[in-house]
Formats: structure tokens, sequence, C-alpha cells
């Protein structure tokens, strides 16, 4: 049993190990201020939706309801530059 426990933890340790890795740096360039356009173009997309529902029961029967919302990417970053 002991030896076991042993191995188990030893591939434990092993898996935990492996999934560790270093990031590399991060590196920013910036080249020119975006305070100096006056015109940007943003690459048009499409709508990104998300839902959520959650069902549950009680005593007098099983209730349940929904919601959804979507917005274009486009419009929020046209939103922020201006």
């Amino acid at each position: 049993m002991k030896v076991i426990k042993t191995f188990a933890a030893f591939i434990i340790c092993t898996l935990l190990l492996v999934g560790c890795a270093i990031l590399e740096p991060v590196q920013v360039v910036k080249k020119e201020s975006i305070f100096n356009y006056d015109y940007f173009y943003i690459m048009p997309t499409g709508d990104v939706q998300s839902s959520s529902g959650a069902v549950y029961g009680g005593a007098y029967g099983v209730y349940g309801g929904s919601s959804s919302k979507s917005a274009n990417p486009a419009d929020i970053i046209a939103g922020k530059m201006i």
C-alpha cells in the first residue's frame, strides 16, 4: 500500500511540474501616438452573442428563465476611440 501511495504522489508531482511553464517576456512597440491621427478605420465585425439560463424546481412546479445579449466589437472600439 505504501508503494502505491508513493507512486501516486510521484505521478501527481510529475503532472504538476509538467504543467508549469515560463512565459516569454512581453514586447511593446510604440511607433507613434494615436493622437497624431485625424481618422481611423475599424474593420467591420459581426455580432458576438452570449446567453445564460437557469432552471429550478420547487414544491409548486419547475421554473426557468434565460437571457441573451449581443454586442458588436467594432462598435465598442469605435465608441472608445470617439
